[in-house]
């Protein structure tokens, strides 16, 4: 990731992510460099850490179920949105 200009930060697009095949769903957890995302956009890299550039992880994992999941074929879609935090004046 790099920007210039700024920090850089990230949300969920539409709604939590989640796997689903047509009965059952399993809800995700999505982070971006340790931070977990919400539909809340939050800042994600450094003005710093962002006008060098850095590669960082993506992770996605099933939350921890209560009980073991539905055996089958599930589908899913995780939409993010990164935007430059514009600089703050000082």
């Amino acid at each position: 990731v790099k920007n210039s200009s700024g920090a850089i930060s990230a949300r969920l697009s539409d709604e939590d992510a989640y796997l689903y095949n047509g009965a059952e769903k399993i809800d995700l957890n999505v982070t971006f460099n340790d931070k977990k995302l919400t539909t809340s956009a939050a800042e994600v890299i450094s003005a710093d850490d962002a006008k060098t550039g850095k590669r960082v992880t993506l992770l996605i994992a099933a939350v921890a179920a209560t009980k073991p999941y539905a055996p089958g074929s599930y589908s899913g879609i995780v939409n993010m949105t990164f935007d430059a935090v514009p600089p703050v004046a000082r």
